[in-house]
């Protein structure tokens, strides 16, 4: 169900900011974890992964419902082959709905956050066309009705059940959570950058990267993987949340927005 409210949430640059904490929420299911830790090479290639998701996303939610089942389509052909054994000692099958359907999941939750961090909360009615969006949209990824909470409170249940007995760090989550520790080869666009200059601008990248991401994270999530978090990094990260929510004020509205976000939301104008 694509609507212009849906574009405008869905469309924020600000969920950009995100990424790698809607990465670690997703991989933190221990069969997505392993999926990915066993098929990917996402530590080594990382800004190759990093187009694939931009595609896709672009293709799922701003190139209209066609697009969106043909990609819906592909991926779950690119998925089919994805089994193994995950760490928990269970055999898992990246199809699986329970599987397939956690990384669906969590996107709702992580749209939320974005504008609770980083702008307002979403109003309750907002909230609830979102869920609504939110359920219609898992028909492109193959999930059905049957596979998705019926309502909000159903899907917070579920959300806590899976704090509760389920996500679980691995080698993939170390991985984001660390970037300061890593130096990936130069993205494309910036291939011409002296390796000198490289290092320094990717450690100060990295280590705000890191704040962001350790410091978006759900407060019973960091207890869970027992992620040091002091109080001189929340108000680091509070005066970060602050700057960027000023800086996003004075942006012009169509600024605001994903270009494929703006471009759709003029096509169905």
């Amino acid at each position: 169900m694509e609507t212009r409210l849906s574009l405008h949430y869905g469309g924020d640059l600000r969920n950009l900011l995100l990424s790698n904490r809607t990465f670690i929420l997703q991989l933190a299911h221990p069969s997505v974890g392993a999926g990915v830790v066993q098929h990917s090479n996402f530590r080594q290639d990382p800004w190759h992964r990093l187009q694939e998701i931009a595609y896709s996303g672009n293709q799922m939610m701003f190139n209209g419902h066609e697009a969106a089942m043909a990609e819906g389509k592909r991926l779950r052909k690119m998925h089919r082959s994805i089994k193994g054994i995950n760490p928990r000692g269970e055999r898992y099958h990246a199809l699986n709905p329970d599987v397939y359907g956690w990384v669906h999941f969590v996107f709702y939750e992580s749209n939320l956050t974005c504008h609770r961090l980083f702008g307002k909360p979403v109003p309750d009615a907002h909230a609830e066309m979102l869920f609504q969006n939110w359920r219609e949209s898992g028909g492109y990824f193959g999930l059905r009705e049957a596979d998705l909470p019926a309502t909000r409170q159903q899907y917070w249940q579920k959300w806590q059940h899976m704090m509760d007995t389920t996500l679980a760090t691995n080698d993939a989550i170390e991985f984001i959570l660390h970037l300061q520790s890593h130096l990936p080869d130069k993205p494309p666009p910036l291939q011409w950058l002296p390796d000198p200059v490289w290092r320094p601008l990717w450690s100060i990248i990295a280590r705000e990267g890191d704040l962001l991401t350790l410091g978006s994270l759900p407060p019973e999530f960091r207890q869970k993987l027992n992620l040091e978090w002091t109080p001189q990094q929340a108000r680091q990260f509070n005066t970060m949340c602050r700057r960027i929510q000023r800086l996003f004020r004075t942006l012009p509205s169509n600024w605001r927005l994903m270009p494929n976000a703006r471009r759709r939301l003029n096509q169905i104008a």
